[in-house]
């Protein structure tokens, strides 16, 4: 799928196979102010 970019091929086998446990969908729900302040430096080695 990834090699010939089938994003529906994709988002079927997410929807088939993906499975959230009630217990870490309780944990997920409870992550709705989690700041995002690390913004990635990439510096180049010379």
């Amino acid at each position: 799928m990834q090699a010939v970019g089938d994003q529906t091929a994709a988002q079927t086998l997410l929807a088939k196979m993906v499975v959230v446990r009630p217990e870490v969908q309780a944990v997920l729900d409870t992550l709705t102010d989690v700041p995002v302040d690390i913004e990635p430096r990439f510096t180049a080695i010379t």
